[in-house]
């Protein structure tokens, strides 16, 4: 009976030699693979911040050429790295945080922008209504 928990205690500690070698072969391929996942999920935040960009310029510019009291609504989504929204004169720029760093994408039209919109990263209905020398750009409820 003593060689029988011997033998069981044998196949016991070998069990445990190969799946500890196992899981030490894994780990840097679980740490590329995660490094992986984070990059893709930055560019998919700086895709997602351009598009939100182009969707508000092209609504402005279509809002702005009917003039007032023309507005519209679209729906767009805010990823989670921007910081803010500037709206100055001409100008629209949407500051975000990428690669530990701040970078801004910055869109120019041909009258002026004004408003505000949320910097928490979600989906929101934003209205774009063209006032007298421009458009107004803001979050709808």
């Amino acid at each position: 009976m003593c060689k029988e928990y011997k033998r069981v205690g044998q196949a016991a500690l070998e069990y445990l030699i190969v799946v500890g070698m196992a899981l030490l072969l894994l780990a840097p391929i679980i740490g590329v693979g995660q490094t992986a996942i984070d990059g893709l999920k930055k560019d998919s935040n700086m895709l997602i911040a351009r598009q939100t960009m182009n969707k508000l310029t092209e609504a402005s510019e279509l809002v702005f050429a009917q003039g007032p009291p023309a507005s519209v609504t679209i729906t767009t989504q805010i990823p989670a790295n921007i910081e803010e929204f500037i709206f100055m004169n001409k100008i629209i720029i949407m500051k975000l945080n990428q690669y530990e760093r701040e970078s801004d994408i910055i869109s120019m039209v041909n009258f002026n922008v004004t408003g505000s919109i949320p910097n928490n990263s979600g989906t929101y209905k934003i209205n774009i209504r063209a006032i007298n020398d421009g458009v107004n750009i803001t979050k709808t409820n």
